[in-house]
């Protein structure tokens, strides 16, 4: 496995990883509304904002790796 190739797994893995966490969130979130984020929704949008941008890209890098070296799962 070529470096990029390592690279495209483990932003693969993190994407993967971060949205499986997401939805864990909002499963618990969904079920516990008596709970709430510090500071209110002008705290918490930047926040889930910012984790969906990592994890989008982390998933539009690994494709753009995976495209450069040729490591394309068949």
């Amino acid at each position: 496995m070529r470096k990029r190739g390592k690279y495209s797994f483990c932003l693969a893995m993190l994407g993967s990883a971060m949205l499986l966490f997401a939805l864990g969130f909002v499963w618990y979130a969904l079920n516990h509304p008596e709970q709430s984020f510090p500071g209110g929704n002008a705290a918490a949008y930047p926040v889930y904002a910012a984790y969906l941008a990592i994890m989008t890209a982390s998933f539009i890098l690994a494709a753009v790796f995976r495209r450069r070296t040729g490591d394309r799962a068949e």
